[in-house]
């Protein structure tokens, strides 16, 4: 069994899938890790991409998964196809538009050594974000302490990282963008901690966001969300 399990998402990813793979070689050696790829329906040449390094020997912590355009449900349905191949003790996943240093997940997975607790949880507080994505944020985690009598802040902070054992509670995960908010419902209402680690957040520098390329888009976003929170409010 590995120590830790990375998994990330690629969709349409193409320009960062050398700098996302790159980011890791310098744990090589110092952590026994393996990275899960998921593409997850990509329309761009990113399955080239893959097959290339899964050739290259300093790449062999890599892992490859791919999903049909036919089989495409979402993010969330990607991070739970990789989660699923995971062989680690500890599981994490994290985005690959490079906003997010995939390598915080080793700082992630060193603040999680910390504690001798298989019921904590570890993710992400971004810094350096500009204004109006704080108060989206803001207001979509007070919407949903609010509703569902939980106190949250950065849902969607990345990386997220905790113990296999904690597999049990993404059963009924949703297969969008919802993943990372029902993840830590379940966590709180199963009794896990959640600590943060500061990670600094990034401009893009290849592709567009997947949720948030128009006003149109992020509304709709914002909206599944909201209906999602109250759907989730029912459970309990």
């Amino acid at each position: 069994m590995k120590q830790l399990s990375i998994v990330i998402p690629f969709h349409n990813e193409e320009g960062n899938i050398e700098t996302v793979l790159k980011s890791f070689l310098p744990f090589v050696g110092r952590y026994d890790f393996e990275v899960i790829c998921v593409d997850d329906a990509s329309a761009d040449r990113s399955a080239e991409f893959f097959k290339r390094f899964l050739l290259m020997s300093e790449y062999n912590f890599m892992k490859f998964i791919t999903i049909s355009r036919e089989a495409h449900r979402g993010y969330g349905h990607a991070i739970m196809s990789g989660v699923r191949e995971a062989r680690g003790e500890v599981i994490s996943w994290t985005h690959s538009d490079m906003q997010a240093d995939p390598a915080d997940a080793f700082r992630a997975f060193d603040e999680y050594k910390k504690y001798n607790n298989p019921k904590i949880i570890i993710k992400g507080r971004r810094i350096g974000r500009n204004i109006s994505d704080v108060i989206f944020s803001f207001g979509m985690a007070s919407i949903a302490s609010i509703v569902l009598q939980k106190l949250f802040f950065e849902i969607n902070a990345q990386p997220k990282l905790f113990h296999r054992s904690a597999f049990s509670l993404l059963a009924g995960a949703p297969d969008d963008f919802s993943l990372d908010l029902y993840f830590l419902y379940q966590a709180k209402q199963s009794g896990y901690e959640i600590r943060n680690i500061p990670v600094k957040f990034a401009a893009r520098t290849f592709g567009e966001s997947k949720w948030a390329f128009s006003f149109s888009a992020k509304l709709k976003t914002i909206l599944r969300t909201v209906r999602y929170i109250f759907k989730l409010r029912r459970t309990i």
